[in-house]
Order: C-alpha cells, then structure tokens, then sequence
C-alpha cells in the first residue's frame, strides 16, 4: 500500500462516518429512532473497521515492522 492509496481510504472512512450521520438523520425524519439506527449502523461500522485497519497500518509503518510505499505523485 502506498501512501495516496492511505490517505484514500481515510478520506473514504471519513466520508462513511458522515453518510451514516447524514443517513440517521434523514431517516429520523421519516421513520422511529431505532430504524434509523438500524439503517445507519452498517455503515457506521464499515467506516468503524476501515480506522481500525488504518490505525492498525499506521502503527506498523511508524514502528518500521512493514512501511508504507512512497507515492508515485
């Protein structure tokens, strides 16, 4: 993995926490409090598993056991 490829995928995690906020929200609007939970909580935990992953990439490249390529740009 690169590291263009990592900031992608952070800016995808980012942009998933905020579609599941946006999508709670909306669904509130239509539908009771724990459909609108249930609707947003895949997403929420996509975007929960990515950090987790990156976090887990980060730390392995800061502590030198497995670096991130340099990017091509």
């Amino acid at each position: 993995m690169n590291q263009s490829r990592f900031v992608q995928l952070a800016a995808v995690a980012f942009g998933l926490i905020l579609l599941s906020f946006i999508t709670r929200g909306v669904t509130r609007l239509l539908f009771d409090y724990s459909v609108a939970a249930y609707v947003s909580a895949p997403l929420f935990a996509l975007a929960t598993l990515l950090v987790i992953g990156l976090l887990l990439r980060g730390l392995l490249d800061v502590s030198g056991l497995l670096p991130l390529e340099e990017s091509d740009d």
